[in-house]
């Protein structure tokens, strides 16, 4: 089953996910979004990324377009495993693959996502026995990707709106908190 809520992702005070899916490009940058904030909160996934990265251009490979990257973090007694689904070649202006200026690879996202829910979500639930709690960004590949909205919710159900994966798995489809401004009082002296 798939839910929306409007909180922080990355605010674990009320309950714990068993993994958080997130989109990365191919660059080595995690400089805007939800990426930006694990890089800043959680420094190993960002390592991990880079070594990834650097191994896999080290043995040759110049497309990663659909390859996922798992990461653990221990976050107090929990590991959280964090995967990153490589579908952005590129986020530097002027470097788009596509008409539409988007940067986000819908087949990539659609393949990246396909493994998770194929390798990633069967082998913990089948370690665990019991639904997997999978977060992601509501939005993934559409903020900083420039994906088009209606595009990605339909990949996201085809992927995971299954009989098997409401077994499996508890997704959690997050939108950001509406910024509230501030009370200011404004008084005369």
């Amino acid at each position: 089953m798939i839910k929306y809520v409007t909180a922080d992702m990355l605010d674990f005070s009320v309950d714990m996910p068993d993994m958080i899916i997130h989109q990365t490009n191919c660059e080595g940058r995690m400089g805007g979004g939800i990426a930006k904030t694990i890089k800043e909160k959680f420094p190993q996934v960002y390592v991990a990324y880079l070594e990834f990265l650097a191994q896999r251009r080290f043995n040759g490979e110049n497309n990663l377009l659909g390859q996922v990257l798992e990461t653990n973090v221990r976050i107090g007694d929990n590991i959280v495993k964090f995967v990153d689904v490589f579908a952005q070649n590129s986020c530097s202006e002027n470097t788009s693959l596509y008409r539409d200026g988007r940067f986000t690879s819908y087949d990539a996202l659609h393949d990246g996502l396909l493994y998770v829910r194929d390798f990633v979500v069967e082998r913990l639930y089948e370690k665990r026995c019991r639904p997997i709690k999978v977060w992601m960004p509501a939005k993934i590949g559409c903020v900083k990707g420039g994906a088009n909205f209606d595009v990605v919710t339909a990949i996201i159900k085809s992927v995971f709106d299954t009989p098997e994966c409401n077994n499996m798995m508890e997704l959690k489809l997050f939108e950001k908190p509406p910024f509230e401004q501030p009370t200011v009082e404004i008084f005369d002296t």
